[in-house]
């Protein structure tokens, strides 16, 4: 699914943080560029989604960079990806474009416009934490101990499953 994606992006960007600010600029263009030609994500996987990301990166910069260049590097980023959303299939309906851009009118309002922590901002934070970890600990590790018997029997397995629900809940 996304989570390994999602891993190798975090490694990617840590890899990128390594150096200073205009070679990260650079390093994101010519890796989005990368990106953007034809079949490169047979090659390298990761590169079929990199653009998703690379749009939180755009917004992320568009506040927090102010290199010499800022704007033309976040130009070439945005006109990339927004190229390499919609030639190669990774938008693929209005409605998808619409929720791309409806998230970033989102992402760039909550700069302007903060809101305070409150019950929900609280529980998002925990589930991002339990999307992180519930492979690795509750199918992997809880999962091993999953018997034959729990399986196939009703209550067992919902006791077991909330068992390891609550396990990645604290774990979070």
């Amino acid at each position: 699914g996304t989570l390994t994606y999602e891993l190798f992006f975090y490694l990617v960007v840590a890899l990128i943080m390594l150096f200073g600010k205009k070679i990260r600029m650079i390093l994101l263009v010519v890796i989005t560029g990368i990106s953007v030609l034809p079949n490169m994500a047979t090659y390298v996987f990761l590169l079929d989604n990199w653009m998703i990301f690379c749009l939180g990166i755009c917004i992320y910069y568009s506040f927090n960079y102010q290199g010499r260049f800022k704007w033309l590097y976040l130009s070439l980023l945005f006109v990339l990806n927004m190229y390499g959303l919609t030639a190669y299939g990774v938008v693929h309906s209005p409605q998808m474009l619409g929720a791309i851009l409806l998230t970033i009118v989102v992402l760039v309002l909550s700069h302007y416009f903060r809101s305070r922590e409150n019950l929900l901002s609280r529980l998002g934070e925990y589930s991002y934490g339990i999307y992180l970890i519930h492979v690795p600990v509750c199918i992997f590790i809880l999962g091993a101990f999953k018997t034959k018997y729990i399986q196939q029997n009703l209550v067992p397995n919902i006791l077991y499953d909330t068992f390891t629900l609550a396990v990645a809940s604290v774990v979070a």
